[in-house]
């Protein structure tokens, strides 16, 4: 391979070694362990009760006084993130958040 191809950028062979090879699969099967663990606890508190009708009451009445200040803000922060997780506790429609119409 001609010495002026690594200069450049150019296609570079490479091989795992051994120890190099554990790191990636110990890398990988953490990674899928992450992700079902995640699914497993999500799957546990979207299983959960929601409470009481006290409890149900309570949580409407914040999610509706926190919607206007999270419109506000969005309206400010023109950050995705912000918008979705705001919208996402919204009780109202998601596409009137997003779009910053508020009835």
């Amino acid at each position: 391979m001609p010495p002026h191809l690594f200069a450049t950028g150019g296609y570079q062979a490479f091989v795992l070694g051994g120890a190099e090879r554990v790191w990636l699969v110990f890398a990988l099967g953490t990674g899928v362990v992450a992700i079902a663990t995640a699914l497993y606890l999500m799957r546990g508190v979207l299983a959960a009760d929601t409470g009481t009708d006290k409890m149900r009451e309570i949580a409407a009445a914040i999610q509706e006084g926190a919607a206007p200040s999270c419109v506000a803000s969005s309206r400010r922060s023109r950050s995705s993130s912000f918008r979705c997780s705001c919208s996402c506790s919204s009780p109202r429609p998601r596409s009137s958040v997003l779009m910053g119409r508020w009835p």
